[in-house]
């Protein structure tokens, strides 16, 4: 057995962490490293929750700005304290190092850690910036608009350039690998990960359960469908109300969060029409999730989606696309993988609608799965990874 943190890692997250989005996602991660015999420093512009019991916080940002909102602490630019930081971490850690960093770092910072003697690690949490940018280039100009997701051909390229200098990239998904590879990355640089979920935070709710997780209750009443996430064209929003106005299921489909002011209107006609409910923010999701009967994702562009885990740990089968799956959805197993098609939306859910005994089967496929994707397990997991690239190295 490995002894007490015989490796160190040094996280570099270049967003203040928040507890929200990636930043929640790099926490729960690290949570695992010190019990893997991990020495995890995680490096931030400044970081507002409290660490993981044994991860050492570093913040870059000067002490009297760091009170500071947080989009001026995106702003920040921390690569030269940041780089002091590492040349100190090299000087003071003995033995194997890693340096880990998070969506998107300076290309010398990364550099600059390889010249110091670390095993540089990038972790993506989408595709990369020049795959995402076809896709989503084409399917705003198919529905008529200018592309508004803000990837420059520049950033495309200063990311690829990036990513060339890392020893080893993970991927969370096999679209992700294929991005990588279309952008260069030789596949013994590219190692499959995932992302995952904690389940503690989504306790069964007395009450509200229906046959998506057992009851049945809802035959009277309709199916309930449930959408998470930003509704934007890029996860496939747009795709999805036109499908379930097409496919004219009984029952209420509910989108939750903030809408692209590109797909306003069509939101506002789809909640006139009383089949869709729109709710810009919910505290409790997951609530949302029990007293669903399927979870539907159509995303374009994805790393590994949480909301995927979630909703599948919840006992709901997932409607998605291969960008959504996640190392998770298979095929008629615990879900439905599908092309980003009106069409094939329609088939799923209509499936899905007709069929409590089906989505009681594959919403328990779906929980026993997401079982695996617990972030106590995908953090170990990622440990293991860490050290196997060192001695690959």
């Amino acid at each position: 057995m490995p002894s007490p943190h015989d490796v160190a890692c040094v996280t570099y997250f270049p967003a203040a962490v928040t507890g929200r989005g990636p930043s929640y996602s790099c926490a729960s991660i690290l949570r695992a490293f010190p019990d893997a015999g991990l020495r995890t420093l995680l490096v931030a512009p400044v970081v507002r929750i409290q660490s993981p019991p044994g991860v050492e916080p570093r913040e870059a940002m000067p002490r009297p700005l760091r009170a500071l909102p947080r989009r001026f602490a995106r702003r920040f630019d921390t690569t030269a304290a940041t780089g002091r930081m590492l040349r100190r971490a090299a000087r003071e850690l003995d033995g194997p190092r890693v340096a880990y960093f998070w969506p998107d770092p300076p290309v010398e910072l990364v550099r600059f850690a390889r010249e110091q003697g670390f095993v540089t690690v990038r972790e993506m949490i989408n595709t990369t910036r020049g795959s995402a940018k076809r896709v989503l280039d084409a399917e705003y100009r198919r529905i008529g608009l200018e592309p508004q997701h803000g990837i420059s051909a520049e950033s495309a390229e200063r990311e690829r350039e990036e990513l060339a200098e890392y020893d080893y990239v993970f991927a969370s998904n096999p679209v992700v690998e294929a991005s990588l590879a279309e952008a260069g990355i030789p596949a013994h640089r590219v190692v499959p990960t995932s992302f995952g979920w904690s389940p503690e935070r989504f306790p069964a709710t007395v009450g509200t359960e229906r046959s998506g997780a057992g009851s049945g209750a809802e035959d009277a009443e309709g199916v309930e469908a449930l959408y998470v996430g930003r509704v934007c064209v890029r996860k496939g929003a747009h795709l999805l109300l036109e499908a379930w106005d097409k496919a004219g299921l009984p029952g209420t489909l509910t989108l939750t969060g903030h809408v692209e002011p590109a797909l306003a209107g069509q939101v506002e006609a789809a909640v006139a029409s009383g089949r869709v409910r729109h709710l810009p923010y919910v505290d409790d999701v997951n609530r949302l999730y029990r007293s669903a009967d399927f979870f539907v994702f159509p995303t374009l562009e994805e790393g590994g989606p949480q909301v995927t885990y979630e909703a599948a740990g919840c006992g709901l089968p997932v409607v998605t696309t291969p960008a959504g799956a996640a190392r998770l959805v298979v095929d008629d197993k615990t879900g439905y993988v599908v092309d980003p098609s009106v069409e094939s939306l329609v088939v799923a859910m209509t499936r899905l609608a007709a069929s409590p005994e089906l989505r009681r089967r594959l919403g328990a496929a779906a929980a026993e799965d997401a079982r695996r994707f617990d972030y106590r397990v995908v953090g170990r997991e990622r440990a293991q990874a860490m050290r196997q690239a060192l001695e690959s190295r």
